[in-house]
């Protein structure tokens, strides 16, 4: 009786298995079927919203070009000095706006993988020359010193300038908005060949001597939409997209960016872009038999943002028959319209 005994446990406790396992797979199943489905709703609703975002960026384009140009046209010859102030300030927030929409564009183009890649033969050194002296306004305004170190061989190699511009323009950007008064800003490039794929890359390095990135905070930094805490109290404006739109367009260069950074000393960005010829497809290169624009008639598109953050209405003697008013805001175009509407009436301070 005992051995009929020990067989029915035996039966029962493989059955009770058995069904625990059969039901946890069954769960297993049922939670990664669930996790699915809400990772295809994600994307879904993702591609929606980049959709829209695309969309509206595009219709905004129009417009925004029917202002920026008649703003233009008007003649300063007979304006006084607010006229004239206040045009240069809508003039300078018309084109902000147009180079967050076109960066907007480019993200979400990246991200959908319909940024093409078009990669043309010239000389690289003498191509980031160019767009780095066309910032030299930029960085006069913001009060910085500027300096570009080429390594310079004559060499012709294979490169998009549409990303390499797109790339240099978001990190000078960064720089300028996260450096001080009298900081410095500095680009190195070179050509240097890898031991481990045998392939030439262009290295790109932008140091600044600004307020820097905390170290827990650096292997985030890349992520879209992440800002950190230190720079988003120093400029409220961005979108955090800028330095992922860099990692992005260096990934379809075959090359990638990394970081360093000393919180209050400064930081630098080194990307690294593949130049070889034989490390990309054949529909990737524009030959001579197409129809293009040569590197040196490349006309940059987007002209770097002058923040003019240092360029406040200078306080006017204090009228003691005038009223005193304090004006704050983060934004210095806002404080010094708002200023300059204001300081006929009141002693104005901003």
């Amino acid at each position: 009786w005992y051995a009929y005994l020990i067989y029915i446990l035996i039966i029962t406790v493989t059955i009770i298995y058995s069904h625990k396992q059969i039901k946890t797979r069954q769960e297993e199943k049922n939670a990664i079927r669930i996790a699915t489905l809400e990772k295809e709703k994600l994307e879904d609703l993702d591609k929606e919203k980049s959709n829209f975002f695309t969309t509206v960026s595009h219709e905004l384009k129009t417009p925004l070009s029917l202002i920026i140009a008649p703003l233009k046209s008007i003649s300063t010859n007979n304006m006084d000095d607010d006229s004239k102030r206040g045009l240069d300030i809508a003039l300078n927030n018309s084109h902000k706006m147009k180079v967050l929409i076109d960066e907007l564009m480019t993200f979400n183009k990246l991200t959908e993988n319909k940024f093409p890649l078009y990669l043309q033969n010239g000389n690289i050194m003498s191509f980031i020359n160019k767009l780095v002296n066309a910032h030299a306004l930029a960085a006069h305004e913001n009060q910085l010193k500027l300096f570009v170190d080429c390594i310079d061989d004559d060499d012709e190699v294979w490169f998009s300038p549409n990303y390499v511009e797109r790339i240099l323009n978001n990190l000078l950007s960064n720089a300028f908005k996260f450096t001080r008064p009298g900081g410095k800003v500095t680009i190195h490039a070179f050509i240097q060949k890898h031991s481990e794929d045998d392939f030439n890359y262009l290295h790109i390095e932008v140091s600044d001597t600004g307020i820097g990135i905390q170290e827990s905070e650096l292997s985030k930094i890349f992520d879209r939409y992440h800002q950190t805490k230190r720079g988003y109290n120093t400029d409220s404006s961005g979108w955090g997209i800028g330095l992922s739109t860099v990692q992005m367009l260096a990934t379809k260069h075959k090359g990638f960016v990394s970081v360093k950074s000393v919180v209050g000393e400064g930081s630098t960005f080194t990307v690294q872009l593949n130049i070889s010829k034989n490390a990309f497809k054949s529909e990737d290169f524009i030959d001579d038999n197409k129809t293009i624009i040569s590197i040196d008639d490349y006309k940059f598109t987007a002209q770097p943002i002058i923040s003019g953050k240092n360029n406040e209405m200078a306080d006017k003697e204090i009228d003691a028959e005038k009223d005193s008013l304090l004006i704050v805001d983060d934004n210095h175009d806002l404080r010094n319209y708002l200023s300059m509407l204001f300081d006929k009436e009141y002693n104005v301070y901003t």
